[in-house]
């Protein structure tokens, strides 16, 4: 008797996992068709309106990163800043395309060299807004 009660409850039990699992594939087909996709045709003219667009990030303190990860970068940054400072925006460069593709986002990230004298942020003449 108490074996039979037993195999009961484990028909049970499984009928109610199957149960489950059919209503969890369920809501996550229903979520995937819910979620709308754009076409073709409108990601490749999302994606000509925004060429031209480009982003620059400058590292304002590149020994004082270097050597908050390593006490040798320390040490480095004093004998070769530069190597130091190549390092920091390519490492930099690889989170930004990591931490990109895994938002989805399709980027080119490079490292480049300018001549010009690096900017800091400054506050716009008053009556001007920002990206005027």
């Amino acid at each position: 008797m108490e074996l039979a009660i037993l195999v009961l409850l484990l028909i049970l039990a499984l009928a109610i996992l199957g149960a489950l699992g059919v209503l969890i594939v369920s809501v996550r087909q229903s979520a995937q068709r819910a979620t709308p996709r754009p076409s073709p045709a409108i990601v490749q003219s999302a994606r000509n309106i925004g060429r031209g667009r480009i982003i620059t990030i400058e590292i304002l303190n590149p020994l004082e990163v270097a050597s908050g990860q390593s006490w040798f970068a320390g040490i480095a940054s004093s004998l070769a800043p530069s190597l130091v400072t190549k390092t920091v925006y390519d490492t930099a460069a690889k989170m930004m395309r990591q931490e990109l593709a895994a938002a989805g986002v399709e980027a080119v990230v490079d490292v480049a060299m300018t001549t010009a004298t690096p900017q800091t942020a400054v506050a716009p003449p008053m009556g001007m807004a920002s990206g005027e």
